[in-house]
């Protein structure tokens, strides 16, 4: 059977993987492998380690992240965010909710207009997101 939840949430991974790194490496530095196990345990999609590295150097060029090598295992490289990056991170997460806002807001409207939730609920659901 198709599973059209699995491949919203693949596509979004995919799309904003740059984000998703960014906002993990917000909470901590890691490593490409790591971060490939968190993304697989906390969102089910196992993701290919030439995407992820691709984004990662991408990431690094762009003066968001920085990498060192670790002491421990000199093949493992640490991932850090710059400030640089912390602030892009931010500013594309506060983005990224508005155009879920924007898409949630289209969809109450869908409903309402269809006449599928005309709760109170859901009509105030709409008026606070059109002041957005």
């Amino acid at each position: 059977m198709y599973d059209v939840l699995r491949e919203v949430r693949e596509r979004c991974v995919k799309s904003f993987l740059d984000v998703i790194i960014a906002s993990m490496l917000m909470e901590k530095p890691s490593w490409g492998y790591e971060i490939i196990a968190n993304i697989h345990e906390k969102l089910h999609i196992l993701l290919s380690p030439g995407p992820v590295y691709q984004v990662l150097y991408s990431m690094e060029r762009a003066g968001l992240i920085q990498s060192t090598r670790d002491e421990d295992n000199g093949r493992r490289r640490f991932y850090f965010l710059t400030e640089k990056g912390k602030r892009w991170c931010k500013e594309m997460l506060r983005a990224s909710r508005q155009a879920y806002d924007l898409i949630a807001f289209f969809e109450l409207r869908r409903e309402l207009e269809q006449g599928n939730s005309g709760n109170h609920s859901t009509k105030l659901s709409l008026k606070s997101l059109e002041q957005l």
